[in-house]
């Protein structure tokens, strides 16, 4: 029998799967469970453990599998609202720089030796609330995002028990 037909062919280290360590191992605790006379009750407390610890396995699974929905639907959520607050910051850039032109163009109607420096000073006025009300909107945006992902990571820690 060539060695391609043998069922006990070597491995490329020479094991055939007689001699190879673990499946010695296997071999020899199905031999010794085989062999054990376990009285009816041994037996009754070992199927009853192995029931158990299926359940526990199949329960465990489920559980982990929940908590996976879970993360991955307040993920969800928090990339959404990021999203919505990235459209509004943007819409509100726009209008920003749409009134700063506005403001540009705009002449007053001051005499003619004050006009530059007040409307200088009304720009600079006006830059300044604009820019103090683009860094608010831009400290809430952060503020709500950093308390979406601290809520949503306290929530996927080990032990939380989801009501």
């Amino acid at each position: 029998m060539d060695g391609m037909n043998n069922p006990y062919y070597a491995n490329s280290m020479g094991e055939t799967p007689l001699n190879n360590r673990y499946t010695q191992l296997a071999l020899l605790l199905v031999s010794q469970s085989q062999g054990q006379n376990l009285s009816r009750e041994e037996e009754e407390k070992r199927r009853v453990r192995r029931e158990r610890n299926k359940l526990a396995a199949t329960k465990s699974r489920e559980k982990r599998n929940a908590h996976s929905v879970y993360v991955r639907h307040e993920y969800g959520k928090v990339t959404d609202t990021t999203k919505q607050l990235e459209d509004q910051i943007s819409s509100l850039r726009r209008e920003r720089d749409e009134l700063m032109r506005i403001l540009d163009s705009h002449e007053c109607c001051i005499p003619n030796q004050q006009q530059p420096l007040v409307q200088q000073q009304q720009h600079q006025l006006q830059q300044h609330h604009v820019q103090q009300a683009h860094e608010q909107l831009m400290q809430l945006h952060h503020e709500q995002q950093n308390q979406q992902l601290r809520q949503l990571f306290i929530k996927s820690e080990p032990g939380f028990q989801m009501e």
